[in-house]
């Protein structure tokens, strides 16, 4: 209904199962990427869209907490603001410029993930 008040086409990509490679081209086609989870355990979903250099706007849905900044790299609102919020930011260029160089360098943090996953497995060997 958001997408609609701001007569924007919504695309979701729940359901589509794309390989991982063709996510990062989708993600990038989107000029704003929404989420409106109530729960999340992490919501990679948005953290991958940073990564691909689209501005977020979100809900507060608790995971996202450790990464996600309102108005450094997203912006967090309630769903029923999603239209204002949307037209909002079509309207304020800098503010899109912003929250995409937040949103990178966000993601940036959490590109080491395959040395840290060999540590933990390195770790849990020696473990065992």
């Amino acid at each position: 209904k958001a997408a609609a008040s701001c007569r924007l086409s919504l695309v979701k990509y729940q359901g589509k199962n794309l390989p991982q490679g063709e996510m990062a081209k989708e993600y990038s086609k989107a000029r704003i990427f929404l989420s409106g989870s109530q729960y999340e355990g992490w919501n990679w979903p948005c953290l991958e869209a940073m990564a691909c250099g689209v501005p977020v706007i979100k809900t507060r849905d608790g995971g996202s907490a450790d990464y996600a900044i309102n108005g450094i790299n997203c912006i967090e609102c309630e769903l029923s603001e999603f239209p204002s919020k949307i037209k909002g930011l079509l309207a304020e260029p800098m503010m899109q410029k912003r929250l995409i160089a937040g949103g990178l360098e966000c993601a940036n943090r959490f590109s080491a993930w395959p040395p840290f996953a060999e540590q933990f497995v390195s770790h849990c060997e020696k473990a065992i």
